[in-house]
């Protein structure tokens, strides 16, 4: 029992199913938010294998024409959070992302969660709750998938607020 592969997706079917989701929670009386964070290849293209960037390339034709459609057409609850992501990127003094893998470093993942929080409640966000932990090593999933040996040294992040505690 297979499942058929997907069909490939235009920037305007991304905006219109979109849309569609808005519209719906609004009619369910429901706040909608979809954010999409930018991918490891829209932000660091010269860290990029050729593989990895012919690879992305209908990814990114997608990201710039959907682009395009929200400068005409925003949808409500749509947070395009890429601009702020890449902007910080730049001047980042670790890696957003694992050199080996498509997944955020903690550094980037909270740099994200930072953004998110932004958008929904300006002035909620504490820096200063942010703590380092012990580096660790972690096995990226490049390698784990290509079976050969090699790790990552990453600094875990926690964030720690009165009466509220993720890691």
């Amino acid at each position: 029992d297979e499942m058929p592969p997907n069909p490939p997706q235009s920037s305007q079917e991304l905006a219109d199913n979109i849309t569609l989701m808005s519209a719906i929670a609004a009619a369910a009386g429901r706040e909608f938010a979809y954010v999409m964070p930018p991918t490891k290849a829209s932000i660091y293209p010269e860290k990029m294998s050729w593989q990895a960037r012919e690879i992305d390339s209908c990814g990114a034709d997608l990201r710039a024409g959907f682009r395009e459609i929200l400068k005409t057409k925003p949808i409500p609850g749509f947070y395009p959070l890429w601009d702020t992501v890449s902007e910080a990127a730049k001047g980042a003094t670790t890696p957003l992302y694992l050199i080996a893998d498509p997944h955020w470093r903690p550094q980037g993942a909270t740099l994200m969660a930072e953004t998110m929080v932004d958008a929904f409640a300006p002035d909620l966000w504490d820096q200063s709750a942010i703590q380092q932990q012990e580096p660790v090593e972690l096995v990226p999933g490049g390698y784990t998938n290509l079976g050969l040996p090699g790790t990552e040294t990453v600094v875990p992040l926690t964030a720690a607020r009165p009466g509220v505690k993720i890691s």
